[in-house]
């Protein structure tokens, strides 16, 4: 977020990464994307949810009869993820454990 003050974006606020979610069915030639920065499947309603860069969702239908290819900017969320996970469960060396 830039600040009008400021002029630059806040260190303290997370970076949010986003990544390219691809979709087809078996009939079809061309892949089908969306820019999203997570994605959900909703088994009750056998639909994928996509959320949206800009905030939004966006739901694709039927999706048990849908491919998906995700690629290396997924990967590459999924890794800096689970290295902030592991930081936040880490105790401190510092402190003695009785």
């Amino acid at each position: 977020m830039k600040f009008w003050f400021k002029g630059k974006e806040s260190e303290d606020e997370p970076k949010i990464m986003k990544y390219k979610f691809k979709w087809k069915t078996n009939n079809e030639f061309l892949w089908k994307s969306q820019m999203c920065i997570a994605h959900k499947y909703v088994e009750e309603k056998n639909r994928m949810v996509l959320y949206r860069v800009d905030g939004g969702i966006f739901e694709i239908p039927d999706w048990s009869t849908k491919w998906s290819c995700l690629m290396g900017d997924w990967a590459e969320k999924m890794k800096v993820t689970q290295e902030q996970e592991s930081k936040t469960e880490e105790p401190d060396s510092g402190e003695k454990l009785n």
